[in-house]
């Protein structure tokens, strides 16, 4: 007892000067980061990878069993408290950002409808499309809200997280249809047209982000629309997401946003319009202050730090032949 009571108390004598020595040894480290960001721009760019940080870390605690592994899924993905500063940034983001605003669009974009709703289903009837939905947050809160929701995955483990979690927790009655495959897949072998199509992963950490958004227009539907988010290419954002927030705080992992990943809302409009999408609007969003899940985000006015691009793909007129807005 003794024994137990002295490192007890060592720990919690030490913790204090190993926290301040770490932040400023992170903090000297400034320089050096700003360099290396800036050569890797402007200089030489590295090849992108996939950002599977969180997915390996699970795969590592997976064991042979099929129960044990979907029981550890649970309790890593969707722990009260979780370890993972990634994880609290996509339930974040989902719960913050992408439902409110793929309520906003379905209203105003496709139903064409601008009084507001206080109905607990605004998005009944919506055919909803999540591309790398993950465990399931942003897929979960969708149908919460009425949608008829299509999630796919390339990992199959996140895949039956996301399944096991929805039946345990939610209303059978209603649930989103989970399969393990791409977008491009989904294409080919199923061929379906939503209404809304949506990205939970940022657009920065998709290996090539062009093809993601041909991949995306090939499943919506004439006059339904893309939502996609990243941050912006700005020395705000470049200050704010990776110094502060990734450097500083340690709140973002430091291999997870890169300033050469980033995209300007411009070059992703052009490569829009080079597949035949209309830019609808770009809404910018920043986080506002710290809650128990998380960063809590709030849209703005200013891009600079993030945004959220929304896309439309117009209507064919048969006749002739001239694209249209659905109207």
């Amino acid at each position: 007892m003794a024994r137990e009571t002295l490192t007890l108390w060592t720990q919690t004598a030490l913790k204090g000067p190993f926290y301040i020595a770490r932040k400023v040894w992170r903090t000297l480290w400034v320089p050096w980061l700003i360099i290396t960001e800036a050569f890797e721009t402007f200089i030489w760019t590295p090849k992108r990878v996939a950002n599977t940080s969180t997915s390996e870390d699970f795969s590592q605690t997976v064991h042979a069993d099929r129960k044990s592994a979907v029981r550890q899924g649970l309790d890593h993905w969707w722990a009260p408290n979780p370890v993972s500063t990634d994880i609290l940034l996509q339930r974040s983001l989902a719960a913050d950002i992408l439902r409110p605003l793929i309520i906003e669009i379905y209203r105003a974009d496709i139903l064409r409808r601008t009084n507001p709703t206080a109905s607990r289903t605004p998005l009944l009837g919506a055919g909803i499309c999540n591309i790398q939905c993950g465990p399931g947050f942003l897929s979960e809160l969708l149908v919460e809200a009425g949608a008829d929701v299509t999630g796919i995955d390339t990992t199959n483990d996140l895949i039956m997280v996301a399944r096991a979690h929805f039946q345990k927790c939610k209303d059978k009655t209603a649930r989103p249809t989970y399969l393990t495959m791409s977008a491009e897949e989904l294409v080919q072998q199923h061929g379906l047209r939503y209404d809304v199509v949506v990205c939970s992963q940022p657009l920065n950490q998709s290996i090539d982000w062009r093809a993601s958004m041909r991949n995306a227009g090939r499943l919506v539907r004439d006059g339904g629309c893309i939502v996609f988010l990243c941050p912006n290419r700005t020395a705000a954002s470049f200050l704010w997401n990776i110094v502060m927030l990734g450097q500083l705080l340690e709140y973002f992992s430091t291999h997870m946003f890169r300033l050469y990943q980033f995209l300007r809302p411009r070059v992703v409009a052009e490569q829009a319009e080079k597949n035949g999408m209309d830019v609808v609007s770009v809404r910018g969003f920043y986080p506002w202050c710290w809650t128990r899940r998380g960063l809590k985000w709030i849209f703005s006015n200013y891009t600079g730090f993030w945004y959220a691009i929304v896309l439309e793909k117009p209507s064919v007129d048969v006749y002739n032949g001239v694209k249209k807005r659905v109207v």
